[in-house]
C-alpha cells in the first residue's frame, strides 16, 4: 500500500541535490501518472501508456523521445495506463509458449541499461504494482534496491513476511544483485506524548 505516493515524494526530493530522476510507472492503474501530471500542471486530453513501448519486443528507436515525459527539467516519467495490462497479459502467454527469442522479465533493464538513460539520468525510481505481474518482474529485474511501503498493522504485516520470503527466491533466480533497502509504513497516525 503506498507505492506511488512514496515514489513520487521521493523523485523530486532528489531535485535540490541537482540529480535528474527518471520515474517508471509499471502498473496499469496509473495512480504514479496521475501523480506526476498533477505535479507536471498537465491535463491532457488523452492518457497513453509509454511504458508499452519499453517492453515491446524491439525497442524503438528513439523511444526515449517518444515514452519519457517531463515534470520539471530535472524530473521525468515514463506513463503506465490500463492498455499496458494487456500488453503484459499478451507477453505472459507468448513466453510461455515460447514465442518470443527473449527473456521478457529483463526488457525494462534493456531500456534503462541504454545510453540514453545512463547519460542522463543520476537516479531512476521504478514503481511496480504490488501483484507478480510481467511489469513487477521487470521492476524487480532492473533494481538495485527495493523499498516495500505498507499499512503498519498485523494484517499486513503477515503480506510483507510472505513477499519476504518470495523476494529471496526470486532474488537468487532473477536479481542477485538487488538488496533490500526496507519496509516503509504508510497511512500511520501520528500519537502524541500523552496518547
Amino acid at each position: 500500500v503506498g507505492q506511488p505516493p512514496l515514489s513520487a515524494t521521493l523523485a523530486p526530493a532528489f531535485e535540490p541535490r541537482g540529480e535528474r530522476v527518471l520515474v517508471v510507472d509499471l502498473d496499469y492503474q496509473g495512480s504514479l501518472t496521475s501523480l506526476m501530471l498533477a505535479q507536471s500542471n498537465t491535463q491532457p486530453d488523452q492518457f497513453p501508456s509509454t511504458v508499452d513501448l519499453l517492453l515491446a519486443d524491439e525497442l524503438p528507436q528513439h523511444w526515449h523521445q517518444l515514452a519519457i515525459k517531463r515534470v520539471s527539467d530535472r524530473l521525468h516519467y515514463v506513463s503506465c495506463w490500463y492498455t499496458f495490462e494487456k500488453l503484459e497479459r499478451n507477453l505472459e502467454y507468448r513466453w510461455v509458449l515460447h514465442d518470443t527469442e527473449d527473456d521478457i522479465r529483463f526488457r525494462l533493464a534493456r531500456a534503462l541499461l541504454s545510453d540514453d538513460v545512463q547519460r542522463n539520468y543520476d537516479r531512476v525510481i521504478v514503481d511496480a504494482p504490488p501483484r507478480m505481474t510481467t511489469g513487477f518482474l521487470n521492476g524487480f529485474c532492473s533494481a538495485t534496491h527495493l523499498f516495500v511501503p505498507t499499512v503498519v498493522d498485523n494484517v499486513s504485516a503477515v503480506a510483507v513476511a510472505t513477499f519476504a520470503r518470495q523476494f529471496r527466491e526470486l532474488r537468487s533466480v532473477l536479481n542477485p544483485q538487488i538488496e533490500f533497502a526496507g519496509i516503509v509504513g504508510t497511512m500511520t497516525t501520528l500519537l502524541n506524548a500523552q496518547g
